[in-house]
């Protein structure tokens, strides 16, 4: 298990809310709310990566 998975789906997830926080800057009006979800999507990207690297981790052992 080399994570390849966790870490290609880890990455569409993170340029998806990248996608969302530039949207919610370019649209008229700026939509704070949007990009807070933005973020989050961005948050739940990285606590995904880094759960996947627990995993691994612990099926080494």
């Amino acid at each position: 298990m080399t994570g390849w998975k966790t870490k290609l789906g880890s990455g569409g997830v993170l340029c998806t809310g990248v996608a969302m926080i530039i949207a919610g800057f370019v649209g008229e009006p700026v939509n704070p709310d949007k990009m807070y979800q933005g973020a989050m999507v961005c948050f739940s990207a990285l606590t995904a990566l880094g759960i996947g690297h627990k995993v691994e981790k612990a099926a080494k052992k």
